[in-house]
């Protein structure tokens, strides 16, 4: 079973996820498919899992369940 990846708000054309937690770095663009790698999560002290994203020289700490909730859940306010 493959799963889309969808942009991640605020990061678009520069990392992916998925419905599973799956965080990707876009690399290149071949034959109307994006490749790139697999990030490996981080485990934060109080337990919440995240990634360190890059934009505009600078990372910036995004919580996982954020991440997913942006991406999949329809928030209309």
């Amino acid at each position: 079973m493959q799963t889309q990846f969808v942009d991640i708000l605020g990061f678009e054309g520069t990392y992916q996820i998925n419905r599973l937690g799956v965080v990707k770095t876009i690399s290149a663009e071949r034959g109307g498919r994006y490749y790139g790698t697999i990030k490996k999560p981080t485990v934060y002290p109080r337990g919440y899992v995240g990634h360190k994203l890059y934009k505009d020289k600078q990372y910036h700490s995004r919580f996982l369940h954020r991440l997913l909730a942006e991406a999949f859940i329809q928030n209309p306010e």
